[in-house]
This record gives structure tokens, C-alpha cells and sequence, in this order.
């Protein structure tokens, strides 16, 4: 087993699905499965691939800096500009063959709900441009205001700041010069299921999610969750009956941890969910659902080996134990972002995560 520094230095480095490195960890983990004894199961996953070089925005001779939106389409034109600060002034077609300027209210955090990015699509904006202020999660500034695969308007972000001169450029009637320069492409992808020798009626199933957003090398979020599982894997072989699932395209479409598995296993799992883990100076917190709550030998081992529980009063039913680390704060200003680096990740907690999972997964709902 190769050492947990370098296999930390491997997994965390920026791993969107369908990209190079997300390919070559999908075939690293599936040949040491293999090698292991287990068998493997490819769960078929479509995603878009996604490049980008520069891009700007000139308002007459002055040129302005701006990020394209992660998986935007291309765009390079001249255009003026129509600009929207809340959702409630959207309407079909009011910036049609314009560049829509999005700001205050309705850039206040990032737009997942897909009504609201269908009424941007409506407005028939040649683009979109996002004045984003600080994340409210990471206090990153500016941020990216729409991540979505499949929206259809090319789309850039860049610091509030530049409002005025926007608003002034309009006043003055002049168009400004808007170029992404990006590339959009479907590809094909898979999560993995390795699959035991002793398939039992009742299966656990310990699963974390291999891919990361762009601009991330997404050590915490979850590099240090895929050493952990690494480690399991070579520990345990095939001979508990334990699963293993590695979800990928997570971060690019967001879905359900038990989505894409067969029913016949979704239906009868256990789950141990590994989340951003290994966080420095960190306690590591657990969440017990669904049949896990009643398990009350499991809930003193893991007080014992120190981890704080995190009560949890929805009705979920899905048996889920969820293992992330305590500094949600931190977290959230790290997780997303370039500085989710290794240096942010404690080695000796991985080892203890590995050791005390070991333990817990080979014993099960008899721990």
C-alpha cells in the first residue's frame, strides 16, 4: 500500500468528472479492486467536458478581467447591456440579443434551482455577466453565480465592484466587447460498485465521491475520504461483505448517495458515508440515520474513539452514517476553493479513521 502522504499528493488535485485525472483515478481504484478479488460494476454516467481559456469585458478602451462560469458555453461579441438585481424582474425575452448584467439580490449566492435558471434562459440573453460580492459559505469574492452543465446562455462572473461602470457605459449608450473563450463537450463517465465474494441479504456499502468542481483541488472535499477508502479496500479485501462505492459526477450534477445504485442493494444497504475528513485541529463529527440511530453499540464506539455526534431530527430513512469533520466554518471557507490543499489534512486522523472503520465495517449491525 503506497504511503497516505502521497497518496493524499495523488488523489487531491482538481478531478472534475470526465476530465483526465478523474478517468486515470476511476482506473486506479477499479485495478486495485480488481487485484483485491472484488468484482466490479461500471454505473454508467453521461456528463459534459469543459475548457477554458481568458476572458474579458471592454467598455470602451478600458479592458476588465473576468471568469468564465464553470461550464460555459462560448461567446465573443459586441453588445449593450440590460441589467436585473432580482428574480422577480425577470421576464421571456426582456434582454434578447443583449448582455444581461446580474447583480445584488439575485446574486447574492449561487443559483441551483432550475425554475430560476429557466427564467434567465428566457430572458434570451446573448450572455449573462454575474457581479458576485463574498460566498456567504466561503467568503470567496467574487464567486461563481451559476455551475450548471446545461445552461444554455454563456455566462462569466466578476467582482460587484465594476457595477458603476457598467451602469455609466449605459448611460452613455455605449455596447461593450464580451468574449468567453471556453469549450463545452458530452462525454461519458461511470461511478464504481465493487461488489464482495460473500454477498450477504444485508450489505454495507462505504461510499465517498471522487470527483471535484473546476478550480478546486478538493483535498478535503473528498481526497482525503478517497485515502481512507484506499486504505479500507487493501486492509479488508473481499472477504467481508462490504461494498464500495465511488460516486462520480457529483459535484458537477448533483444527485442522491444512493441514486444510482441497483434497488436491490439501495434497498437493503447500510450506508457509511465518508464526507470532507482529516480537516487539522479538527474533532470528527457523526450523523446516525435511519436504522443506524437505534444502533446504540455503535453510537458508544465511535464516543469512545472520541467523535462528536451530530443529533439529527429529520425523518430520513435511508441507514446512513455520515463521517465529515467537526469545523463546519472552516470547512466552508476551504471546500470549492483553490485552498482545499493538502496541507489542510491531518494525516495521523486519516489513519485513525482508516483503523476505526476497519473495525466497524467488518462488524457491522453486530458491533
Amino acid at each position: 500500500m503506497e504511503d497516505l502522504a502521497q497518496l493524499l499528493t495523488y488523489f487531491a488535485q482538481e478531478r472534475p468528472v470526465g476530465t483526465e485525472h478523474n478517468t486515470e483515478l476511476l482506473s486506479w481504484f477499479e485495478q486495485r479492486a480488481s487485484a483485491s478479488g472484488y468484482k466490479i460494476e461500471h454505473i454508467p454516467l453521461d456528463c459534459a467536458g469543459w475548457n477554458h481559456d481568458s476572458c474579458s469585458l471592454c467598455i470602451a478602451d478600458e479592458l476588465y478581467t473576468i471568469l468564465p462560469s464553470p461550464y460555459s458555453l462560448p461567446f465573443n461579441g459586441t453588445l449593450s447591456m440590460v441589467f436585473v438585481s432580482q428574480a422577480e424582474q425577470l421576464s421571456k425575452g426582456m434582454a434578447k440579443n443583449r448582455l444581461l448584467v446580474v447583480s445584488d439580490s439575485l446574486a447574492a449566492k449561487p443559483i441551483g434551482d432550475a425554475d430560476l435558471l429557466h427564467a434567465l434562459e428566457q430572458t434570451q440573453a446573448s450572455a449573462l455577466l454575474c457581479l458576485t460580492s463574498g460566498h456567504s459559505h466561503s467568503g470567496r469574492s467574487p464567486f461563481p453565480l451559476i455551475a450548471h452543465a446545461t445552461f444554455a446562455t454563456p455566462s462569466a462572473y466578476a467582482p460587484r465592484s465594476i457595477l458603476g461602470s457598467l451602469l455609466q457605459a449605459k448611460e452613455d449608450g455605449l455596447a461593450v466587447r464580451f468574449c468567453i473563450r471556453s469549450n463545452r463537450k458530452q462525454n461519458a463517465s461511470f461511478s464504481l460498485l465493487f461488489k464482495p465474494k460473500d454477498i450477504q441479504p444485508k450489505h454495507i456499502v462505504v461510499t465517498t465521491r471522487l470527483d471535484t468542481k473546476y478550480g478546486t483541488k478538493g483535498a478535503l472535499d473528498r481526497g482525503a475520504s478517497l485515502v481512507v477508502l484506499a486504505a479500507l479496500l487493501e486492509r479488508l479485501g473481499p472477504t467481508t461483505s462490504v461494498y464500495w462505492y465511488l460516486r462520480n459526477g457529483e459535484a458537477y450534477d448533483s444527485r442522491e448517495i444512493l441514486a444510482l445504485l441497483p434497488d436491490s442493494l439501495s434497498t437493503q444497504a447500510l450506508v457509511v458515508d465518508l464526507g470532507c475528513i482529516g480537516l487539522k485541529d479538527s474533532k470528527t463529527t457523526f450523523e446516525l440515520r435511519g436504522k443506524w440511530k437505534a444502533n446504540t453499540a455503535l453510537k458508544s464506539y465511535l464516543l469512545a474513539q472520541g467523535y462528536v455526534e451530530v443529533p439529527v431530527t429529520d425523518s430520513d430513512s435511508t441507514p446512513i452514517l455520515h463521517i465529515v469533520s467537526e469545523d463546519a466554518e472552516r470547512l466552508y471557507r476551504l471546500i470549492d476553493t483553490q485552498l482545499d490543499t493538502v496541507d489542510q489534512i491531518s494525516l495521523p486522523v486519516l489513519e485513525q479513521l482508516a483503523e476505526h472503520l476497519a473495525h466497524l465495517v467488518t462488524q457491522g449491525e453486530n458491533i
